[in-house]
């Protein structure tokens, strides 16, 4: 494919790592075999077809890299070249604890939306239903975080 090296390079520097790259590139593969039919030439070019693809690739990645389970205690963690501080088990135990106090729809919806960053739209379509319904899951979501963190 003509688009191979251009879109290997342009995840190279979205990723800043060749085994990185590489994982999100074979993702892009898949994705693009398993909806090859809805690419249509009338409605733009092969290469801006598949740049997308590699761009939502990426961001899946760099996700579920941050969903990982990491170090407890506090400590630093580094993925994919970002820092950020790890919580403490006690938070980590409080936080599991309030998202427990929620009804599992509203849980699934705020963890999908904060967690997997995925937005309200998509959201709706994963979960088959209307967009209105899961921002109301949302806002009681957290309205219910709210309450249950202030009575602690």
């Amino acid at each position: 494919m003509a688009a191979a090296p251009r879109t290997l390079a342009f995840l190279r520097r979205l990723t800043g790592s060749d085994l990185d790259s590489d994982d999100a590139w074979q993702e892009c593969c898949a994705r693009a075999l398993r909806s090859r039919s809805s690419f249509d030439p009338q409605r733009g070019a092969f290469d801006s077809w598949i740049m997308r693809i590699a761009f939502h690739s990426y961001l899946d990645q760099r996700a579920a890299q941050q969903r990982a389970p990491q170090l407890l205690g506090g400590e630093d963690a580094t993925i994919g070249g970002a820092r950020f501080d790890v919580p403490a088990t006690e938070e980590r135990e409080e936080l599991e604890a309030l998202l427990r106090r929620l009804k599992p729809i509203e849980r699934e919806v705020l963890l999908r939306f904060h967690r997997d960053e995925a937005s309200v739209e998509e959201i709706a379509r994963q979960l088959a239903m209307p967009a209105g319904t899961v921002k109301s899951h949302l806002h009681r979501a957290r309205a219910r975080l709210r309450t249950a963190k202030r009575s602690r």
